[in-house]
Formats: structure tokens, sequence, C-alpha cells
């Protein structure tokens, strides 16, 4: 038990320092990309604008949230404390919104017309290239409601276990 306790603070330790990188490097990606996309029209920018903000908070924000909480979690495993932190007791809701602003995100970029411009009409026409990316999509909302539901069913049973011993 001594060196599996050992390996859950390690990977606890690591999660935390990976999590909070990525939640801090989002917003100056999020500027960084901005600028480096920026162009003389004033309605490219709003949309490269909106780019920046999906690739940052989808890419990083979020997934450093989803690792926070999994760092939370590990560390819950193996101290005392009869409840969960805040961050671990709302990581479900994490999940969730998460799976929303992806499927928001994919509802968006499908709808984009400036794809066809891109040379893929053909592709996106005939659904090659929608079919890739709509499947990669739709398992990550599936994995991230399914480790939801997970979470909002484990914390309760490992609650009570930790009261009875």
């Amino acid at each position: 038990m001594s060196s599996l306790r050992k390996t859950g603070g390690c990977c606890n330790f690591v999660a935390q320092i990976i999590g909070w990188v990525l939640v801090a490097i989002a917003p100056i990606l999020m500027i960084t990309w901005f600028f480096s996309r920026a162009s003389k029209r004033p309605d490219e920018n709003v949309y490269l604008l909106l780019l920046s903000i999906r690739d940052a908070v989808l890419g990083y924000l979020c997934f450093g949230l989803i690792v926070l909480g999994i760092a939370r979690f590990i560390s819950y495993l193996y101290e005392k404390r009869p409840q969960p932190g805040w961050l671990l007791r709302h990581t479900e809701i994490f999940l969730y919104v998460f799976a929303i602003l992806i499927a928001t995100s994919v509802v968006i970029e499908f709808m984009n017309p400036s794809m066809y411009a891109k040379g893929i009409s053909l592709l996106y026409k005939t659904g090659l290239y929608l079919l890739p990316r709509i499947l990669l999509k739709t398992a990550q909302i599936v994995i991230l409601v399914g480790l939801g539901h997970i979470l909002r069913r484990i914390l309760p049973v490992i609650e009570e276990s930790k009261t009875l011993v």
C-alpha cells in the first residue's frame, strides 16, 4: 500500500503541475494566436478571434481543468478528508460543460461557409471531410459525459467508505 500511495502522490503532483500550466497558458495562447492570425479586414478578425478563443478554451483551459479534477480525485483517494474539495465536487459539471462546448464548436465549424472556399468543397459536400471529424468529436463528447456520470456515482461511494473506516 505504501508504494501505491507514493505512486498516487507522484501522479497527483505531476497532474497538478500540468493542469495549472495548461490553465495558465490558455489566455496567453489565445492572445498570441489572435495577433498571429490578425487580418486587415475587421469581419475576418472577429472570426479569427472566435477561433483563437475556441482553440485556447477547448484545447487548454478545459483540458487543464479536467487534469486538475483528476489530480484532486487522486489526492481525495489517499487523504483522510471525509468530503471532496470544491473542484472535485464540481468536476462533473466541468465535464458536461466541456462536452457542450465541443458540440457547439463542431456545429459552428461545420456551418462556416468559408470551408467551401478552402478547396475542400468536394470533400465537404460528400461527407468525406465531415465523417472522421464528427466521429472523433462524438467520441470525445461520449467520453466526457460518461466520465461525468461515473464521477457522480463514485464520489458518494468513496465518501461513505471513508466514514466507515
